[in-house]
């Protein structure tokens, strides 16, 4: 059906290249991907008002990463005034909030993690997994689930 004057018409787009594949496979139709930029968060890191350090959400229910990470660094005698925080602990969830502090540690759960593009657009800096253990992470991903 046409789009009507008054309603824009609509694009389906995939963030990314693998899925776009999938879906090519599956149905025969190509799809453009279109890599997200997180423009929408108007929020940029500049000087940090704090020393925390936040940690992205993650899907390992056995190790506590906000836990780990901060007992290494008193384990390490480190004299870092970091102090590293889950960013659903925090009061204030905005994005101005998250580019008041000093870094994020960014666990990806999926490979199409928006909260990456977002801390990324703002200039934050960031802490990743080497690639090498990428697949440890994705192994857990809500996509590989046997219920999907």
């Amino acid at each position: 059906q046409a789009p009507s004057s008054s309603q824009p018409p609509v694009q389906l787009v995939f963030m990314a290249p693998t899925i776009a594949a999938q879906a090519y496979w599956q149905t025969g139709s190509e799809i453009p991907v279109v890599r997200p930029v997180g423009l929408y968060t108007g929020a940029s890191h500049s000087a940090a008002t704090t020393q925390d350090v936040l940690v992205s959400k993650q899907v390992f229910t056995f190790w506590d990463f906000q836990c780990l990470f901060n007992r290494a660094k008193a384990t390490a005698s480190l004299s870092s005034a970091w102090n590293f925080i889950y960013m659903t602990h925090l009061t204030s969830r905005t994005w101005k909030s998250w580019s008041e502090h000093r870094a994020a540690v960014v666990l990806p759960y999926d490979p199409q993690t928006l909260v990456f593009y977002e801390l990324y657009n703002m200039g934050m800096p960031l802490l990743v997994p080497d690639a090498n253990l990428l697949p440890l992470f994705f192994a857990s991903s809500y996509g590989n689930t046997i219920d999907v």
